[in-house]
């Protein structure tokens, strides 16, 4: 863990590395600093050590006395402040001892100390203080820096209207804490990663919640997000995955992107009237969501937002959703429908699966829906992943009227035995038929030029397929894994230019040409690795 907080701190901070005023100095009380001195000003700064040596984390150790003063070069250097970063990754920390010289110190520069127990500022000091241990601005409004060596719960006194950035940051051994009143904003990242936190309360008086502030605190069950908060932003709960029960209030109207993702243990989910956009992967991974409630009033679901949500069974969408994103709803293995209220813009249903309003495009057939499907015969384009993850589906029908097939639109369709590609289709995406492992035969329509890159990757029971004249080019991996393949029939006179696109198929399997054009492909370049191609036998 040490190992891993300090290697995220160093690759953000390597272009901030040392010059040629950066260096170890030894103090009076014969603790050993890394300083950064301004010959101009005749002041220093504890700072971070660019350059990593692999032994960095274990720099400091027990009890460090920040002094006053420092001698370097034969002048006196008053040291003013404390970096970004200085004592980052110090797992071995356990007290910071910080002069009345000190007028600045920056977000991070204890983080990852895991077993620091006090920040301690010396009386007299202008602009800091410290209590129990813990670091304050000098009016104790903003509680600066939580050391994250102190066990249990915390109360957060009632002079406290800020917690600023990552100031509870790591504090893995931090289980509660509350709140007072008098705060209005939890800063970004400010309890992220405090993995042993259990239980929150959240003031009334808070409006908002910004990015990260409780990002991938493990533990926590429940919280109560009170009335007063308008905004939930990017990330702010993700990683949540012990997060069982939530209670987002009427009065948020913007739920920032990945703001639960990967919240696993969430089973429901209320979303007020006000919130108008759902942003991207905001509930990405929450694989215990059942329910969702999205209400009239919200105009556009995000890229992937609920994606992963593998409980979700129903999903409704109110008449004011303008816009859906890409993958909104992928990889819901039990989702039975989409249901889309009359009157929606740009959106249409039929049977549960979701349409543009024209039904022109098939958007999404629910992964929950077995058996067999006829496409209605107004649809011209399948688009991407519209059956992607459909384990159910038996078997498809395609109209005469498409002529686009998306990328990975039946990848992982495990159950497909029977897919019709019919001649009106010009266009199939990569990966279109990626894991249909039941597929055993495919002809593909005169008028496909290209086999786009993995198209039938991993297709395991694939025996033959046929290619029309029209196609020109197979692209890489097209037929990886398909080891039953034994039969490809390749119309074309001019052998199209393959990229690895039989990687581990078998060399024996048959390659049936033109008549006239058999010498062309023994001599072709990625053809002349088949020992057998022969002519394609007359009618």
């Amino acid at each position: 863990m040490k190992k891993f907080v300090f290697l995220i701190i160093y690759s953000i901070l390597t272009s901030f590395g040392a010059t040629a005023s950066d260096t170890w100095v030894v103090n009076s009380d014969g603790d050993t600093i890394w300083y950064k001195f301004n010959e101009e000003e005749k002041t220093a700064r504890v700072t971070f050590k660019g350059e990593y040596d692999g032994q960095y984390e274990d720099a400091y150790s027990n009890t460090i006395n920040i002094p006053e003063k420092i001698e370097y070069k034969g002048a006196k250097y008053r040291v003013t402040e404390i970096g970004w970063a200085a004592f980052a990754g110090s797992v071995n920390l356990k007290c910071v001892n910080v002069p009345k010289s000190v007028t600045s110190i920056v977000n991070l520069a204890f983080y990852g100390c895991t077993n620091l127990k006090s920040i301690n500022v010396a009386n007299g000091n202008s602009c800091y203080c410290s209590e129990n241990g813990v670091l304050f601005d000098i009016s104790k409004k903003t509680l600066m820096q939580y050391p994250a060596g102190i066990p249990g719960g915390y109360t957060i006194p009632n002079s406290v209207t800020k917690i600023e950035e990552e100031a509870f940051a790591g504090c893995v051994h931090l289980t509660s804490v509350t709140i007072p009143s008098s705060v209005t904003i939890i800063r970004r990242n400010a309890f992220e990663l405090c993995s042993g936190l259990v239980n929150v309360t959240i003031p009334n008086g808070v409006t908002e919640i910004e990015r990260c502030a409780f990002h991938l605190c493990y533990r926590l069950t429940d919280i109560t997000i009170p009335s007063s908060v308008t905004s939930i932003g990017e990330s702010a709960f993700s990683g949540c995955k012990g997060l069982t029960r939530l209670t987002i209030p009427n009065s948020v109207v913007t739920i920032g992107s990945k703001a639960f993702y990967e919240c696993e243990g969430l089973t429901d989910v209320n979303i007020p009237n006000g919130v108008t956009s759902i942003e991207e992967r905001a509930f990405y991974g929450c694989k215990g969501l059942t329910n969702v409630n999205i209400p009239n009033g919200v105009t556009s679901i995000g890229e992937r937002a609920f994606y992963g949500c593998k409980g979700l069974t129903n999903v409704f969408i109110p008449n004011s959703v303008n816009m859906i994103g890409n993958e909104a709803f992928e990889c819901c293995e039990k989702l039975k429908s989409i249901n889309v209220e009359r009157g929606t813009m740009n959106y249409s249903s039929e049977n549960g699966v979701l349409f543009d309003t024209s039904k022109r495009r098939l958007i999404k057939y629910p992964e929950g829906l077995e058996g067999e499907y006829v496409i209605p015969k107004s649809v011209t384009q399948i688009e991407d992943c519209a059956f992607s993850g459909c384990k159910g589906l038996s078997g498809v029908t395609i109209p005469n009227s498409v002529i686009s097939i998306g990328a990975n639109a039946f990848s992982a369709c495990s159950s497909l035995t029977n897919v019709t590609i019919p001649n009106s289709v010009t266009k199939i995406g990569r990966r279109a038929f990626l894991f249909c492992q039941g597929l055993s035969n495919i002809t593909i329509p005169n008028g496909v030029t290209t086999i786009q890159s993995e198209t039938f990757f991993g297709c395991s029971g694939l025996s033959s397929i046929t290619l029309p004249n029209s196609v020109t080019s197979i692209g890489i991996m097209v037929f990886f894994g398909c080891k039953k393949l034994c039969s490809v029939t390749v119309a074309n006179t001019t052998p199209p230019n393959v990229n690895h696109s039989f990687v581990e198929v078998n060399e024996n399997i048959t390659i049936y040409v033109p008549a006239e054009s058999v010498e062309k492909y023994k001599a072709a370049e990625g053809w002349s690795e088949f020992k057998n191609i022969k002519a394609i036998p007359a009618k």
